[in-house]
């Protein structure tokens, strides 16, 4: 299945799309991908970090303390 998607942008907007996908060496379509991913990706670490505040303890540590702890340091 493939589905075609209508954007409307700027002429800036065009020039900022095009200018990043070519210092990436990316395709539009690519850069679109790439882009919906991200976003789906940031709302799932979002519900996990959401999920793990409502649990906590409340305790944490610094990434310094977790390395004492494991002997890292």
């Amino acid at each position: 299945m493939v589905l075609t998607v209508s954007v409307e942008l700027t002429d800036e907007d065009i020039r900022l799309f095009n200018d990043y996908a070519k210092e990436h060496d990316m395709t539009s379509s690519e850069l679109v991908k790439a882009s919906i991913y991200d976003i789906i990706e940031n709302s799932y670490d979002l519900q996990e970090l959401r999920e793990a505040v409502k649990n906590s303890t409340g305790v944490s540590y610094t990434i310094d303390e977790v390395d004492k702890i494991l002997g890292f340091t």
